[in-house]
């Protein structure tokens, strides 16, 4: 289900028309399954659109997801390739063709251009 009110794309987000930060789009985006989450149709960098159950009331929508730190790596990839990659969360991939595929090929750019990355994420999953 696509984001945008195909009639009127002035009220995109509930009225917020906002650029993507890493493609710089305005943003229009698919859900994940995520409640309130979506992904840019155009880089695939995830944001949280509404609030969700148990959200802390200071939170502004929408923001994207990703991690301060990780932010830089993602735009480089989107810039260095112009691949999308949707990073929202998604319980059963086979129902999103082709984001598999998209998160392979950005694991592969990673290992290639941020290997200290994946060996930072892999130290994060072994520790207590």
């Amino acid at each position: 289900m696509e984001v945008v009110d195909q009639e009127n794309r002035k009220r995109t987000l509930e009225g917020q028309n906002f650029n993507c930060e890493i493609c710089g789009n305005i943003f229009v985006g698919n859900w994940t399954d995520f409640h309130g989450q979506a992904t840019c149709n155009v880089c695939g960098a995830p944001y949280q659109l509404k609030d969700y159950h148990g959200a802390s009331p200071e939170e502004k929508y929408p923001y994207i997801t990703l991690k301060p730190d990780f932010i830089p790596i993602f735009k480089e990839y989107w810039e260095q390739t112009r691949k999308r990659c949707r990073l929202g969360t998604f319980l059963l991939l086979r129902d999103y063709p082709g984001v598999l595929e998209e998160q392979e090929d950005f694991k592969n750019w990673l290992k290639e251009k941020h290997p200290e990355w994946l060996q930072k994420k892999e130290r994060e999953a072994s520790s207590p």
